[in-house]
């Protein structure tokens, strides 16, 4: 079965999600203290992080994302690439189906699937993934933030 790597965000990941959370805060008019309090995250970790000095890992990243009103597709796109280690797929579904489960674990519904038409950035992070699924058919690649 497949797991997402637990790899630390690069450097240029950590700053694309930085710039999106800094960009909702202040959409919000939300103090870092006040993301900290709510998210329930320690506020030096949460500035080490909008400092781009440390990774956030998937829970933290599930608790900002629905403090700011942020969709976790929305980071999908602006993360980077996280490669899942797989075998050769046992059938044409089968990297499909991977990929489903793989999105679904990140909060990912087919309601989310279904709005992308609606929704630009949501459009492309989407087609990234699944771009990178068909240039890789055995090794599917999800845009992902942990640590």
């Amino acid at each position: 079965m497949s797991r997402i790597s637990k790899e630390v965000m690069k450097r240029q990941n950590r700053e694309r999600v930085v710039s999106m959370i800094k960009t909702a805060m202040d959409r919000m008019k939300m103090s870092q203290n006040e993301l900290a309090h709510q998210a329930k995250m320690d506020p030096g970790h949460l500035s080490r992080l909008l400092k781009g000095e440390t990774a956030v890992r998937e829970e933290g990243l599930k608790r900002i994302a629905h403090v700011l009103g942020l969709e976790l597709i929305e980071f999908l796109g602006a993360a980077g690439y996280t490669e899942i280690d797989d075998s050769a797929s046992e059938s044409p579904f089968a990297d499909v189906e991977r990929l489903l489960r793989a999105l679904s674990s990140f909060g990912v519904t087919k309601k989310h699937i279904e709005s992308v038409s609606s929704d630009g950035q949501r459009a492309k992070a989407l087609a990234r993934v699944i771009m990178h699924l068909a240039e890789k058919p055995t090794s599917v690649v999800i845009q992902v933030i942990s640590s």
